[in-house]
């Protein structure tokens, strides 16, 4: 039932939000709160061998509080985004539930990491 409530939906009706998507886009990814210039940068500035500053970097980015971590998990993350291979997230499963109880900071982890 979902594949045809899917496959079905009126085109017609979405189409000004899809006429608009090219402005959104630019509005949200081009504003001063989003930090473009910030956020071009860091794309730049992380490489392998991740590092924990490294890390520290896209929680000011994001405004994420500081990591209270143990150096167990910090471990844990960092394999993790060694060995995953995103888009497949399927790894996410394996983690510590203390490790996966941080997933938008993983999230931000991920888009830096992996985006190449």
């Amino acid at each position: 039932m979902r594949a045809y409530a899917l496959l079905n939906i009126d085109k017609e009706r979405l189409q000004p939000f899809f006429d608009r998507v090219p402005e959104l886009f630019h509005a949200h990814h081009h504003s001063e709160a989003q930090d473009p210039k910030g956020y071009e940068e860091l794309l730049y500035r992380l490489y392998r061998p991740y590092t924990g500053a490294m890390l520290d970097m896209v929680d000011r980015w994001a405004v994420f509080d500081e990591r209270d971590w143990r150096e167990d998990v910090q471990l844990e993350v960092m394999l993790f985004l060694y060995a995953i291979r995103y888009p497949d997230t399927l790894l996410i499963e394996s983690l510590s539930d203390k490790a996966r109880s941080y997933l938008p900071r993983l999230s931000s982890y991920l888009h830096f990491t992996k985006h190449t």
